[in-house]
């Protein structure tokens, strides 16, 4: 089955226009074709502060001909209305930034499939068509065909320019190696160049050129001269000019380049061997490339619409398109916009939900890459044992999670069966655990608490944790490392380590214990997170905080089947018609922002294997199609949804936009399969007898 032609212009891939809730809307196979806006000219001002450059509301936003923004580059942002490389062409000696304007649709066609995008736009006097596709997993290749359609002869020639600005001070610098010209970006301080982007044209290069920060051309450089540019606070940018032809009416010019980026030279410089090939073959590659990842996912059930299958198919491609290098190599990892395959803030790699997450899709589609992503983070553990959150430039911090990680683990292995692969990583997962009890019990409780709450019901803006800014003792995190425990001692028995599974049955026992007697409230019979000082509780229902401690059977079954037909089953609570938000709809605070009562498909997979678990399986069923009805009607698979039905597609929540094509959302096949029924089987295997 061709599945790159059967998704073609699905709205999760061809999502685009003035209505987009990111400004860079469209992810295309790892790059993004962005909506940009255009900018609001800079001005001089006589007196006081310069006014701030930004979107121009009354103009019309348009996506580049041509190569689209290929990535961020470490403290690198794009300047909005500009990509970081484009296509175009000088006509006659005049620059022609060959854009697409969204409200001139008869002028212009944009075609979206999975591997690639093609556009053809008519400009006055000439046409421009290009095919946009991956190379090879970290290089982007743009084909691009010029048509001379006016009645006269006219100069032609390649022109590919980018405009870039960075955050903090340092040197962007222009200069041809053999066929490859290189742009690189130093940090100021030590002179460390950090990032490599390297451009192959398929034509000669007459000059180059590094634009100040006003894109005031510094003079062409000829081939071989090297000139570097400093700023601070500052955009630029960079030209390369082709060599001149003259084209007869309805005469063509061809002309192809391809774009590598990387944190390793010579790999920026490797990744553009294969643009050797011809256009063709190139763009067979990648379709091929696709069908092969995408034909791992089982077949889906016969209840789903044909629109239905597509965003089956789309959950797993929202993996392979946030991943640029699909080779079991996590080392250098891009920042993409719609979240980076183990991307989550800036260019962060954040453990805490995409990674662990990632592996319930990766167990079907993509198992060395899932071992590969393990693999990763068990190498940037750090030497007290915390896995860490990472962002590109290999700069860590310890992150207050992820404690599900383990549990993932374990369904990964289910499916792929691979014990020597569990023995590779069980002990980095065993210092995981017992760091974070260590650095995380603050008052020697035995209870993990943090000053500033970041996972589970403690996200920035929830009302159960972040917000409070107050040291938080957290209910779901505490029950999550009960059930981390439990997974642990799975592990050690596919290992044969005796002593090891009753420690960590121990281990688990003692945890059960704690979270009864600390986040228990009697009056209502919830459970809740505490302030870490006064031991008040904080009583808002959060999904985590109340359901966690029942997943992992710290309340006995008659308290857990209340509290689920009381509330995960009540619709004026968490069974909304996007189940299960993280906060009830009962609550103040449901709907009042990002993690403020809006649906996470991760979290509403929890809320499936919750049911599935305590043998709710037609509630289960309903709650399953009610997902799936709400993500097919959606244009994208959003970071979140609203809960209370309609308005999926809103511009934001409280004034948070959304990120389109998120990892994590990957889930999705999981619940379409059912699948949470085998978790919840395999949950429920975890527990000792006396339990």
């Amino acid at each position: 089955m061709d599945y790159c032609e059967w998704l073609k212009d699905v709205p999760f891939i061809r999502y685009v226009g003035p209505d987009a809730t990111w400004n860079d809307c469209l992810s295309v196979y790892g790059s993004s074709v962005t909506t940009h806006h255009p900018l609001v000219p800079f001005q001089v001002a006589e007196s006081g502060p310069a006014p701030k450059c930004g979107p121009a509301p009354d103009r019309d936003p348009f996506v580049y001909a041509g190569l689209p923004l290929v990535s961020l580059i470490a403290a690198t942002e794009t300047v909005v209305g500009h990509p970081v490389a484009a296509t175009s062409f000088v006509c006659d000696g005049a620059a022609v930034e060959a854009k697409v304007l969204q409200t001139t649709a008869d002028r212009f066609k944009l075609d979206f499939y999975p591997h690639m995008f093609t556009t053809a736009l008519k400009l006055a006097g000439t046409t421009v068509e290009s095919m946009v596709t991956l190379a090879d997993p970290s290089t982007f290749y743009v084909h691009t065909v010029l048509t001379n359609t006016s009645d006269s002869p006219h100069e032609y020639a390649p022109w590919i320019f980018g405009r870039l600005k960075n955050m903090l001070r340092g040197c962007a610098r222009l200069e041809q190696e053999a066929d490859t010209i290189a742009v690189d970006f130093t940090e100021a301080g030590g002179g460390r160049v950090n990032r490599y982007l390297r451009l192959r044209p398929g034509f000669g290069i007459e000059g180059y050129n590094i634009l100040e920060w006003s894109f005031r051309p510094t003079g062409f450089l000829r081939p071989g001269e090297g000139k570097p540019v400093w700023w601070n606070y500052r955009p630029i940018g960079y030209e390369l000019l082709g060599p001149t032809q003259v084209l007869q009416p309805e005469e063509k010019l061809t002309f192809t380049c391809a774009v590598g980026l990387s944190y390793d030279e010579a790999e920026a410089i490797a990744s553009l061997q294969c643009v050797q090939q011809p256009p063709g073959e190139l763009e067979s590659a990648a379709r091929q490339w696709y069908n092969d990842y995408l034909s791992g996912m089982p077949e889906p059930p016969e209840d789903l619409s044909p629109r239905e299958r597509q965003y089956y198919y789309g959950s797993a491609w929202v993996i392979r398109h946030n991943q640029i290098r699909p080779t079991g190599k996590f080392e250098n990892i891009h920042w993409l916009h719609g979240k980076g395959f183990l991307g989550y803030w800036g260019d962060n790699i954040w453990t805490p939900d995409d990674s662990q997450f990632i592996l319930l899709q990766a167990k079907d589609t993509a198992p060395e890459l899932g071992k590969g992503l393990v693999r990763e983070i068990c190498h940037r553990q750090s030497p007290e044992g915390a896995f860490t959150t990472m962002n590109s430039a290999g700069e860590g911090s310890s992150g207050h999670g992820p404690y599900l990680f383990a549990w993932c683990l374990l369904q990964f292995h289910d499916t792929v069966g691979d014990d020597s692969f569990i023995a590779e990583v069980y002990e980095p997962f065993c210092r995981f655990h017992r760091w974070m009890l260590d650095y995380w019990d603050h008052d020697g409780s035995g209870l993990i608490s943090t000053p500033m709450p970041t996972q589970g019901g403690g996200y920035d803006n929830n009302p159960t944790g972040f917000q409070l800014c107050a040291p938080v003792a957290l209910a779901d995190t505490n029950s999550g490392m009960i059930m981390d425990a439990l997974a642990l001692a799975r592990m050690a028995r596919i290992l044969n380590k005796t002593e090891d599974v009753e420690y960590w049955e121990r281990r688990a026992a003692e945890l059960r214990t704690r979270v009864v007697q600390h986040f228990f409230h009697e009056k209502s019979g919830l459970f809740f997170s505490r302030y870490c000082e006064s031991g008040e509780f904080i009583q808002i229902k959060g999904l985590q905080c109340m359901f966690f401690p029942l997943w992992t059977r710290v309340a006995d079954q008659e308290l857990a089947r209340d509290t689920i037909e009381r509330y995960l089953l009540n619709e004026d609570e968490f069974f909304t018609p996007a189940p299960f938000p993280d906060i009830a709809r009962s609550e103040i605070y449901h709907n009042t922002g990002r993690h403020s009562g809006t649906t996470f498909l991760h979290w509403s997979l929890m809320g499936l294997v919750i049911l599935a678990e305590y043998g709710y399986h037609q509630q289960a069923e309903e709650a399953r199609r009610r997902i799936i009805d709400f993500v097919s009607r959606s244009k994208s698979f959003w970071q979140f949804w609203c809960a209370d039905g309609g308005g999926f597609d809103f511009k934001d929540m409280g004034g948070e936009h959304r990120v389109p094509n998120t990892t994590w959302c990957s889930v999705y096949g999981s619940i379409v399969r059912r699948e949470y029924q085998r978790f919840a089987e395999l949950t429920n295997e975890l527990f000792p007898p006396s339990w």
